[in-house]
């Protein structure tokens, strides 16, 4: 939270140099959207690794913007330089991400390993309910055909 909260004061004191209208508009969303993200990570180390990211991300932004217009100031730049890259920061979220991603697979896995027991006891019971075990075995590729094609 703190290379976020840095960045955070990194941007706080360029946008006090802004002068542009539509560089106003720009970034004065920010301080409310980390006030509100920062409220509502509670402990939660992921989202707290987007917020990191995002942060250096916006500080790289309104910086750069500084530099471009012509008004950066030594102090912003020293302070700015003792943030991470982008791609430093967002290393944590990257490996949150990476997880996610998984954990994702191994429940697929497991869902597919619980749809191919499941088939035998759908034909069994469509073959119960007086369907021919081969018309049972279509509708139940048809069906799946549909499934995937609403997965995408």
């Amino acid at each position: 939270m703190e290379t976020a909260k840095e960045a955070n004061a990194i941007i706080r004191d360029a946008f006090a140099l802004l002068t542009d209208k539509k560089d106003i508009e720009r970034f004065a969303p920010i301080k409310e959207i980390f006030n509100n993200a920062a409220g509502m990570i509670n402990g939660n180390e992921y989202c707290e690794a987007i917020l990191k990211g995002w942060m250096v991300s916006q500080a790289n932004n309104i910086v750069f913007l500084l530099w471009r217009r012509g008004i950066m100031t030594p102090e912003i730049e020293e302070a700015y330089r003792k943030l991470p890259s982008t791609e430093e920061a967002v290393k944590d979220y990257d490996a949150f991400e990476e997880g996610m991603k998984k954990e994702a697979e191994g429940l697929e896995e497991q869902r597919k390993e619980f749809a191919a027991k499941q088939h035998d006891i759908d034909i069994f019971k469509a073959v119960l309910n007086g369907m021919p075990k081969e018309k049972a075995e279509a509708e139940y590729n048809k069906f799946k055909e549909q499934i995937a094609q609403m997965r995408g």
